[in-house]
């Protein structure tokens, strides 16, 4: 199994990354609310598409799962968050997976090692290999 240090001196491999995403992953649809234009073409308002997304307080954790990634062929990207709770602003970071194929690859390594959102992942999975879904 393919592993790699991560800054805590953990090893990080596919059965780490299943747990990871079992309790900081969400798997889910959401709807494009305008159109977006992009170099390689169009999504038009009202699509579904795929959101695979891990989340965790400190960038360094998801900068070492991106890292892990990258190998693999899997396309991610990492944005800054805020949620404001009473008044206090509560930072956190997010690792979207990006890309059909990326999600694809992604999925497919962790399937058979979620536990928690199994039944998620394999119909996220199943959404996506029919090309129904982006």
């Amino acid at each position: 199994m393919k592993n790699t240090k991560i800054s805590r001196g953990l090893a990080l491999n596919w059965t780490y990354l299943a747990a990871f995403f079992d309790f900081k992953g969400v798997v889910g649809f959401y709807v494009t609310n305008k159109e977006y234009r992009y170099s390689y073409g169009t999504i038009p308002k009202g699509r579904k598409l795929r959101m695979i997304i891990m989340t965790h307080k400190t960038r360094q954790v998801l900068e070492d799962i991106r890292h892990f990634l990258k190998p693999e062929g899997i396309e991610s990207k990492i944005d800054e968050r805020k949620n404001i709770v009473n008044g206090r602003v509560f930072p956190y970071y997010r690792l979207e997976v990006r890309g059909r194929a990326s999600k694809i690859k992604f999925l497919e390594k962790i399937k058979d090692k979620v536990i928690i959102k199994k039944s998620k992942v394999l119909d996220a999975l199943k959404d996506l290999q029919s090309a129904k879904i982006k």
